[in-house]
Parts: structure tokens; C-alpha cells; sequence
């Protein structure tokens, strides 16, 4: 790997596991940003494991080192680790209310803005984050199919209203997308990891159930890793599918 080229590496017990895998949702969300975010398509491979090299007991790495007080897992030197003075949203939690500010003086209220129907949350870093860039028009794409599942999307992050309203225009989002959000206080009561220099979200994406609660929730501490519609679209299937054989 280098400065222009990015890998994502995964080991399976089974070959049926890692077949499973190749068939699944993550080539399917390579070749929806693929336009947006590299410059060619992405180069899908299998390799076999020859061997494995256990780190000796006086190893950084073995786990028997590590100091007593270190958090087991490593982020974003600038981000917020989840932890005691922080809340983490879990499956069936009701989403914490707040309010979210629009262009023009508009706002809507979370979750009620939503209530009836599914709802996606999305905190992206700001207009700059060409990920986050992405991830908009990648929902604004798939806004057809998200309305046939019954979902509405809110979008925010901490960008001053001007810069918002200029994001919502170049990407043609038709989506409510919030501005200003106070970065602390949203993350302290959704768990979202915060960068502390300069201030803003890291992406965040929950999916609320017709009665606000938590159905699902993605945190990244960093530049990638983030909620994309495909998923989002067919968990919703899934959920509608199963609750009315259900009933």
C-alpha cells in the first residue's frame, strides 16, 4: 500500500465464509463510490495464509505487554475514545432529542421528525471531507429506493450555514442537511467520536426504527468507515419482510 493506494484485508475460517464475503455488500459499496473516490476499479483478490508469526512475550504486541491502563484499541490521536463519559447507542435505545438547525432558519427536531417511518441519522466531518462528499451523493442516489422502503434521511456536521447551503446546491440533496451542530453536546449524548483540533464530528450513521429507537449505529473514529444506502436498504427490507410474516 501506499499514499494512493488503499487496502482492506480480512481472514476467514472457511472458504464458503470468505466466498460469502466476495458475494455480500462490501464489493457491491466499492463499486457505488468507485466514480466518486478512486481512480479505477477496485482490484479484488483471494490469498492463502502460508503462515503466522507470533509475537514473543517481550513484544509490544503480545497482549500478555500491554500496560494495565491502555485502552485494548487505538483511534484517531485527535478523536474521543468511547468510554465511561460517553454514551454509546445500542440496538433498541430511544435516539436522544435535539434540535437540528437548517439553511434558510428552518430546523426540525430529532427523532421526531422522523417518527412513522425509518430514519437515517448521518454526521458527516464537514463539506472539505471528500468521504463524506460521497456518502451525501451516494444517498441523494439512492433516494428513490430509500423512499420505497419508507426511510427518510437527516444529514449534519458542523458546518457554518453558508458552507451547508453550498454543499446541499453542488450535490442537488433534496434531504434535510443540518449546519452549526454544537459538536460536544451532540456527541455527548450520541457517543460520536469528536476531533478536538479543529472541532467536529468524526461520520456517524444510526438507523431509527417508526418509533425512534436505535435499530443499528456506525461510529468511525476516522476517515473512513461509514453508513452507506445499499445497507441501510436492505436491512429496512429485511425489517419490513420479517415484521409482517411476523404479524
Amino acid at each position: 500500500m501506499s499514499n494512493t493506494e488503499y487496502g482492506r484485508f480480512d481472514s476467514f475460517e472457511t472458504e464458503e465464509a470468505r466466498q460469502a464475503d466476495l458475494d455480500g455488500e462490501i464489493p457491491t459499496a466499492l463499486g457505488q463510490v468507485t466514480p466518486d473516490l478512486l481512480a479505477k476499479d477496485p482490484d479484488i483478490r483471494t490469498v492463502d495464509i502460508s503462515a503466522v508469526k507470533e509475537p514473543s512475550a517481550d513484544d509490544p504486541a503480545h497482549p500478555d505487554s500491554a500496560e494495565p491502563d491502555r485502552a485494548p484499541f487505538s483511534c484517531d490521536p485527535h478523536s474521543h475514545l468511547i468510554g465511561d463519559s460517553m454514551t454509546l447507542l445500542n440496538p433498541g435505545d430511544q435516539y436522544p432529542r435535539f434540535t437540528v438547525s437548517l439553511p434558510g432558519g428552518d430546523s426540525l427536531a430529532l427523532p421526531d421528525a422522523l417518527a412513522g417511518g425509518f430514519g437515517v441519522v448521518l454526521f458527516y466531518r464537514g463539506s472539505w471531507c471528500p468521504y463524506g462528499n460521497a456518502q451525501l451523493r451516494a444517498f441523494q442516489r439512492a433516494s428513490e429506493n430509500l423512499a420505497d422502503v419508507g426511510a427518510k434521511v437527516v444529514a449534519l456536521s458542523v458546518d457554518d450555514e453558508a458552507t451547508a447551503a453550498e454543499l446541499i446546491a453542488r450535490h442537488g440533496l433534496t434531504f434535510p442537511v443540518g449546519h452549526s451542530a454544537d459538536a460536544r453536546a451532540v456527541a455527548e449524548v450520541t457517543g460520536a467520536y469528536l476531533n478536538d483540533d479543529p472541532t467536529y464530528l468524526q461520520s456517524t450513521g444510526f438507523v431509527l426504527d417508526p418509533n425512534g429507537r436505535v435499530v443499528v449505529s456506525v461510529y468511525s473514529s476516522g476517515a473512513i468507515g461509514r453508513m452507506v444506502p445499499a445497507d441501510v436498504i436492505a436491512l429496512i427490507r429485511y425489517l419490513r419482510e420479517h415484521t409482517t410474516t411476523a404479524s
